[in-house]
């Protein structure tokens, strides 16, 4: 990964990168209308998008760290602007687990079977899984490969939106709409 090795990161760190991500998806989110797509779900998830995330940091602590939340942040702009795709609240929650999925198997020394990030994601079959997978890979041209330029834009952008975030909502956890375009 682009730290150089593998290493036990401070929680806070985590936090910090995984709230960031889950307020820019949220509010990228075109309201909660259906999609009819690969990735939509029945219905919108029950659990919120930062809970959803978080849950892949503690499932699988060793192998999910702040570099693949960032790197499923490129993942998840790639495809939306490879494929014209519009996030919603159906399908938010999949499209975000497969790109962490993809994250996690190109840029990680260590990985977990489809099978165990299906339980952590809610994905019914390891079937249904290996499909979303592929969709998305197709997605993004299998173009797994970021350049350390593009990781630094993209953390460095992240950081600032929390900052700002916090800076100008009235309620501290309460996020205002904000438009996120990597410098």
């Amino acid at each position: 990964m682009f730290s150089g090795k593998k290493k036990v990161e401070n929680q806070k760190e985590l936090e910090f990168y995984i709230r960031a991500v889950s307020i820019l998806l949220e509010n990228t989110i075109k309201g909660i209308k259906f999609s009819d797509d690969a990735f939509a779900g029945d219905t919108v998830a029950p659990i919120p998008l930062n809970d959803y995330l978080w849950r892949f940091a503690t499932e699988a602590p060793t192998v999910f760290d702040s570099e693949n939340y960032i790197i499923m942040l490129i993942y998840i702009d790639r495809f939306i602007q490879n494929n014209s795709y519009t996030l919603t609240g159906y399908n938010i929650h999949r499209l975000a687990a497969i790109a962490l999925l993809e994250s996690m198997k190109f840029h990680n020394d260590t990985t977990y079977n489809n099978a165990f990030i299906a339980r952590i994601a809610g994905i019914p079959t390891i079937a249904e899984i290996n499909e979303l997978e592929l969709e998305f890979l197709f997605g993004i041209g299998f173009e797994l490969n970021i350049t350390s330029k593009i990781f630094q834009q993209y953390r460095n952008d992240l950081c600032q939106l929390l900052i700002n975030n916090r800076q100008n909502s009235d309620k501290p956890d309460e996020a205002k709409r904000i438009d996120f375009k990597p410098s």
